[in-house]
């Protein structure tokens, strides 16, 4: 800030000649730079609107301080270094000192760390991969994959190969994100490929598809997938695939046990008992963001269960009012209440579904705030509640849990019970 002691703004420059040429001492040649600022520090003089000063003391008047060409151009070149893909930059904006990360950057490191938790997967391409050098004629007789043009459908896929991998610029990354995530997985990491180490001939990836996936593919059609999923040029060019491409491949949704957005399911296939079916569940429903200090809240259990969720988790705690509560036990996340729980599941479980809905109970409470537990959802949940066999087959020597059309609009409890000798010595106390 600069004090205007007495002097007009109108001439900055009056005080500062007068007292050189006080001085004696010559006046030095201004620079380029100097030139710059001052020519900025004019367009800032000659705006009213930052040169109004306060009546009253002069000493109280201020301008804003300007933006020099130093403190831009500083600022511009900094945005412009924060990037993964920088090879030139100092160590101060280096990849381990990056405070941003680009979308693209994301998308790299995000593949490097799915793909080197995979050691099962690295375990399996070992078994099948072979371990000699190619050479000049195998390469020959291979079949030539041509790059992949760009569309707007795979421009940042996870598992295929994009126009965007083929880049050196992302190859370089792609080197630095699979460092990192390897130095960074402390457990079974699957370690950084070679990829001309170990590798899949179109035979040997024949057979893995005959033998593990139960698929015929001809030569054809096994070369498109060394195209679609290979990120090495030179095992591309080949037909050959790394342990990258034979992962990605594996990873990529044609492969999926399940696809979930393809599947619609019909009333009359809801008649299967329950164990038959993959449920919807939510594992520390309460929690809104982080797992030791975040907050908990209640109205998350109505959100998850107007979005379809069927099972929720309820993690039980004794109170000190002597109600029971619900929190991530041992942490710092905020408590709330057990009861206020129960009747937000209770106004929101069958507005979105009929099917039943399951409450996985951690039950950490006492008998006293457990027989508490028992009378809220008793009175709160009136008949839906499922406290006893509903049919006949239920008392058979080999019973079958009910199907989900059987269970519509009601609520099951899923608890551990104590053990007789428990609940005899926890009677007792």
């Amino acid at each position: 800030v600069d004090a205007v002691k007495g002097t007009s703004l109108a001439h900055p420059g009056s005080a500062t000649d007068s007292s050189k040429s006080s001085s004696g001492k010559p006046k030095r040649t201004p620079s380029p730079l100097r030139k710059v600022r001052a020519e900025m520090n004019k367009s800032h003089n000659s705006d009213p609107s930052l040169n109004q000063i306060s009546r009253g003391s002069p000493t109280l008047g201020f301008r804003p301080r300007s933006l020099t060409f130093s403190f831009t151009s500083r600022y511009r070149s900094r945005r412009r270094r924060m990037s993964l893909g920088c090879r030139s930059c100092d160590k101060s904006s280096s990849i381990t000192h990056s405070t941003q990360l680009s979308f693209l950057d994301f998308v790299d490191l995000f593949k490097s760390f799915g793909l080197r938790c995979r050691k099962d997967l690295k375990d399996l391409f070992d078994q099948m991969s072979s371990t000699k050098k190619p050479h000049v004629e195998e390469a020959a007789a291979s079949v030539d994959i041509p790059s992949q043009a760009p569309t707007s459908d795979n421009i940042c896929s996870i598992t295929r190969i994009t126009p965007q991998d083929l880049k050196l610029e992302s190859q370089q990354r792609h080197k630095i994100c699979d460092a990192l995530a390897v130095s960074s997985i402390i457990s079974n990491c699957a370690g950084v490929d070679t990829s001309h180490s170990s590798y899949l001939t179109p035979l040997e990836i024949h057979d893995f598809l005959v033998n593990f996936q139960e698929e015929h593919l001809d030569q054809e059609e096994i070369a498109e997938l060394v195209r679609k999923f290979e990120p090495d040029p030179a095992m591309r060019s080949r037909c050959f695939m790394s342990f990258e491409g034979f992962a990605r491949m594996l990873m990529d949704k044609n492969n999926y046990a399940h696809t979930y957005e393809k599947s619609h399911y019909l009333d009359e296939d809801m008649d299967h008992p329950l164990p038959h079916y993959y449920i919807a569940s939510s594992h520390n429903t309460y929690l809104t963001g982080h797992q030791l200090k975040g907050e908990s809240s209640i109205e998350l259990y109505s959100q998850v269960l107007l979005m379809g969720c069927r099972c929720v988790e309820l993690d039980c705690w004794d109170g000190e009012d002597g109600s029971p509560i619900i929190y991530h036990g041992h942490t710092l996340t905020t408590k709330i209440s057990f009861k206020g729980v129960v009747e937000a599941i209770n106004r929101s479980a069958f507005v979105t579904s009929p099917y039943p809905i399951i409450l996985s109970i951690e039950n950490h409470c006492s008998l006293p705030q457990q027989q508490k537990m028992a009378q809220i959802f008793l009175s709160v949940f009136g008949d839906k509640l499922v406290t006893d066999f509903l049919f006949d087959t239920d008392f058979l020597d080999d019973p079958q849990l009910p199907s989900p059309n059987q269970l519509k609009y009601k609520i099951l409890i899923k608890n551990k019970k104590l053990k007789d000798n428990e609940s005899l010595a926890a009677a007792k106390k």
